[in-house]
């Protein structure tokens, strides 16, 4: 079954917003859409596709640069969440919200986007590979998706460097479900070779807290933030580094 963030909702905020790590993913992505995906657009405003946007953060960031966004979430908190940070922005105007799993907007809103954002939902889905397929059905010819999924090798270097070496020799299964840590996780060549076989291409791919989640004294990412972010901005493509950030992004396009 897929995860629903109703009783999670505010535990996530807590856990990933209001750290480092979740301020250093919404920066990473907000370069990586400014410098990379929004300039491939000729156009100024977008009706883009925000498919399990969580509170979204991003979906304003995009909103506050004029695009148009259908924002869809299966939990009714973060619906509300979303809501309220949006009329904070001052951009609900912008905004459609609707009460969807990703697999359920193609065919309920019979839309197509030329860009869809899927960040951080890929683990949390019952069927992934199907799920991931059934969304992109809703991307225009010439429009991309942007990808960002839990990536094995971090979360393989995260146990290593904490010498957690019996979990990892057992195959680091799965543990309860409640909890915010995600129960998916992904081998960037797994996924790729998901899209590459039903028609699409990976154009680009980054990996993000590349560094920061292996730094050993945790109040340096506080402190030494924004030098650590030109350090992971610096990286985040370079394969040594990128494949072993806790997350995956990829530049989707069919």
């Amino acid at each position: 079954m897929d995860t629903n963030f109703d009783s999670l909702a505010n535990k996530f905020s807590h856990n990933i917003y209001h750290t480092t790590k979740g301020r250093l993913r919404l920066d990473i992505l907000q370069r990586e859409f400014s410098q990379y995906l929004l300039p491939r657009f000729e156009q100024e405003s977008l009706r883009l596709l925000d498919a399990g946007g969580g509170q979204g953060q991003m979906a304003c960031w995009l909103a506050q640069k004029g695009h148009q966004v259908d924002f869809c979430d299966v939990s009714e908190q973060m619906l509300t969440m979303a809501k309220a940070l949006a009329s904070e922005h001052q951009v609900a105007e912008q905004f459609e919200f609707h009460q969807l799993k990703a697999q359920q907007i193609g065919a309920t809103l019979g839309r197509k986007y030329s860009l869809i954002c899927f960040h951080a939902v890929l683990e949390w889905l019952a069927e992934p590979r199907e799920g991931l397929l059934t969304l992109l059905e809703s991307l225009e010819q010439g429009g991309v998706m942007s990808l960002m999924f839990y990536n094995y090798y971090g979360l393989e270097m995260h146990h290593a460097v904490n010498g957690n070496y019996q979990y990892m020799l057992k195959g680091m299964p799965k543990k309860h479900h409640n909890t915010i840590i995600p129960q998916g996780r992904f081998k960037p060549e797994e996924v790729e070779q998901w899209l590459v076989e039903a028609g699409y291409k990976v154009e680009r791919r980054i990996g993000l807290r590349v560094l920061h989640d292996y730094v050993k004294d945790k109040n340096l990412q506080e402190k030494c933030y924004d030098r650590l972010l030109e350090l992971e901005w610096q990286r985040c493509a370079h394969p040594v580094y990128r494949d072993l950030g806790r997350y995956s992004h990829f530049t989707v396009s069919r």
